[in-house]
Parts: structure tokens; sequence; C-alpha cells
């Protein structure tokens, strides 16, 4: 109980931010599926990593009940009732963000040990370990299309913010998904993440750059990765044959391949507009939740991405930022000059949420 309490007292800016985008895509998408079309509201959630360079990724779409779990895709991992808010553990996920806030650790055996530790005897006191996200069901088969027009579902593709994960805004998914759309969530490997796990057993931490001689280059470099990362997943799900499991062949005849929408938040957000800028065809609207669209470190100013920028945007956008980042004069002034180069009729629409912060999303 006390976990569910945790998760609803957490989720209050992530509901404002999930009913303005809610307004959004039906205001913006064509066929937006209606909040019953599907009747039992259970999300189905499933952990897939893409072929070519196993980029993982967490689906979250609208399922068929429980009772369909026994069943479903055993050769993808284990079915559960429950699927925990982390794909691996809260440990895990604690022990990316120590390692990225004690960097010099990682170079001694000894002291990363000791992190280690301090990070799953700190999961096994809180009750964030245990939590799980509500009304989802692991590896459940995709809903069937209602309706005599069996109407398909947009898809998002959502990218996270540096040092984030992508299972960190679980609950704004999931509520997407009870509403109809299906949210492909990728765990960057380009050392954004706070923490990457491999098949093969490598750990992916966060990568520090140099900040005493700071490389202008650097981030520009990492957003194109992050960036050819998102349109490998885009492929994977929309494109690519001869998968290993049914799964994506039964997701594909319910995607609306017409509705993509890409959406990030913070180093996210500038992926998606970079995505958009490289890519316009590709997506029917972007939703850019706090971006980090402009970089001023050690003396280095510039808009970010700088292709997003030059290029600008060409399909609907939504922009949500927080107070915080409004008052950065240039991040704000980046912001605004962004969603003001639209090309689309339809344009840009912003938002700023009051009293809140870059942390709040």
């Amino acid at each position: 109980m006390c976990c569910y309490i945790t998760l609803e007292a957490c989720s209050v800016s992530s509901m404002v931010r999930v009913s303005i985008g809610n307004y959004f895509m039906k205001s913006r998408i064509s066929n937006v599926p209606k909040h019953d079309s599907f009747t039992n509201n259970f999300v189905g959630v499933i952990d897939l990593k893409t072929r070519d360079n196993e980029i993982p990724c967490r689906i979250y779409y609208p399922a068929t009940d429980k009772a369909s779990v026994i069943d479903n895709y055993h050769n993808i991992g284990s079915n559960s009732a429950n699927v925990g808010w982390f794909v691996h553990s809260f440990a895990h996920f604690i022990e990316g963000y120590m390692h990225f806030l004690l960097p010099k650790w990682k170079h001694s055996a000894i002291l990363f040990s000791i992190l280690s530790g301090i990070a799953w005897l700190f999961s096994w006191i809180i009750p964030h370990a245990n939590a799980h996200l509500p009304q989802c069901v692991r590896n459940a088969r995709p809903a069937p299309l209602s309706g005599a027009s069996g109407q398909r579902r947009p898809l998002i593709f959502y990218s996270h913010g540096l040092t984030g994960s992508g299972e960190e805004h679980g609950l704004m998914f999931t509520h997407w998904a009870q509403r109809g759309y299906i949210v492909a969530s990728i765990q960057h490997c380009d050392g954004s993440s706070c923490k990457v796990h491999r098949s093969d057993g490598e750990h992916i931490y966060y990568d520090w750059p140099d900040m005493k001689n700071y490389d202008s280059n650097f981030r520009p470099n990492q957003v194109q990765r992050r960036e050819e990362e998102l349109q490998e997943l885009r492929r994977f799900i929309l494109e690519e044959k001869g998968s290993d499991t049914s799964f994506l062949d039964d997701l594909r005849d319910t995607i609306d391949a017409s509705n993509i929408v890409v959406a990030g938040f913070s180093y996210g957000a500038a992926t998606a507009a970079l995505s958009v800028a490289k890519h316009p065809s590709d997506y029917t609207a972007c939703m850019l939740l706090d971006g980090w669209f402009f970089i001023e470190l050690s003396g280095v100013k510039f808009d970010f991405p700088a292709e997003a920028h030059e290029k600008g945007l060409s399909i609907p956008a939504l922009f949500i930022g927080s107070e915080q980042f409004a008052n950065y004069t240039g991040l704000a002034e980046a912001t605004n000059r962004l969603a003001a180069h639209n090309s689309h009729p339809k344009g840009s629409v912003s938002h700023v949420l009051e009293k809140s912060r870059h942390q709040n999303f």
C-alpha cells in the first residue's frame, strides 16, 4: 500500500503533463483512440532489445486481462501479473546514480564493491524497491482493436533525460497506454544513462565529459548517437522482419503507422527535436518536456541541437517546461526560438508549469 501511495504522491506533476499531452494529441493527431477503446484498461509491458545493437526498450500497450498472461510469449521472459517499476531492480538503478555522483569510485574495485553494497542495502530498506506499476501485466497479448472500424493505435517513441533511464516515467506511460496509446521507451546506450545492463553482462555507466577541458563537440556528437539509437528502435518496432518472437507482429497489427509521435524529457527532448529535424516525415507530432535546448558550460554557449535549431520543426509540437528552466535566460530564449521555428500550419504550443523544477518531471 505504501508503494502505491508514494507513486501517487510523486505523480502530481506527471498528471498535469499527461492531461496537457492528451489534449494536445487529441487536437493535433487524427484518429486518436477514445478512452474506452478497450474495456479492461489493463496495460501490457514487455522488455525487448533491438537486434542490431541490443538497445533496450520497454513497451507499454493496451492489453488483454490477467487471465491471458499464462500462455503469452514465454520465450521473451517471465510472465507475471505484476510489473516492477524497474526492469532489473531498484538497486541496479540506485547503483547507477551513485556511480554518477561519485565517478572517481569506479577506478577502485574495493570502493565500487562498497558502493554496490550500499545501493543494495538502500534498495532493500525503502519501499520503492517493491513498487509495481498499477494495472500492468508483463508480456500480455495486445488488446484486440475495438469497434466496427477496428481503429488502430498511435505509437509514441520516448527518449529519457541525461543520467536518467527509460523506466523513470513508467507511471505516465501506463496512463497513456490506458488511454489507447502504445509507448516505446528507449534506454540509451551512449553513456548518457545512469546505468545500462547489456545481455553480455556489460554495464554501461554515465560518461562524464572532461569539465576542465570541455569539448564543445561532446554533447553534439552524443545527441547524434542518441538520435541514431531512436531510429534503430523505430525500425525495430515498425519495419524489422524475422523477429525471434511473434510479439512485434501482433503489436504491429494494432499500430496506426500514420500516427507516430516522438517525445522526450530534457536531453530526450533535444533528441526528439533532432529526430524531427532529420526525419520529419517519420512523425505526426512531437512532445518536448523541459527540453535542454541551450548549452552554456565552461565559457561555451550554443543552441542545442544545432541541426534542430537550423532546420526547425515541421510538425505540430508541444513544449511543456518548468518554471526553473523558464528562468534561465539563455535556455528560455533558445526554447522559444525553437518553438517559433515551426513551419507546420498548426505550429507549436507551449506551457510552463508554475512553481515547478526540472526534477519535478
